[in-house]
């Protein structure tokens, strides 16, 4: 069980409540996300995972992946996140529903558009 996350649900997943604005509009400082468990090779480019930084967490979309690891950004923000090791990888976020799962798919459109510059 790792320390930072807030109220593990059991070993279906656990909620974790979100901090700032970087994945605005999605989701909003206050929000309360449930993340589910996930091998790292199950992800794919445009699931928003969960990773693990030093003693913080980070909710965050999966925008490339390669020999250098994951690389993460913030839907409101405009450049990514460093290289992390796949290690820091904790799980991926349960798809919203109602109006944020469309939301969500719009973003999941949007995500191979970034990878220009993301690289």
């Amino acid at each position: 069980m790792h320390p930072l996350v807030g109220e593990w649900l059991d070993s279906a997943g656990a909620r974790i409540r979100v901090k700032g604005l970087s994945m605005w509009p999605l989701y909003l400082d206050g929000d309360v996300v449930e993340m589910e468990p996930a091998d790292v090779s199950a992800v794919r480019v445009g699931d928003v995972v969960v990773m693990k930084l030093d003693r913080h967490l980070r909710v965050h979309r999966l925008v490339n992946r390669g020999p250098r690891g994951l690389r993460t950004a913030g839907d409101a923000l405009r450049l990514p996140d460093p290289w992390q090791d796949a290690s820091s990888f904790l799980g991926r976020l349960r798809p919203p529903s109602g109006w944020r799962f469309l939301l969500d798919a719009l973003m999941i459109i949007l995500t191979p558009l970034r990878t220009g510059f993301l690289k």
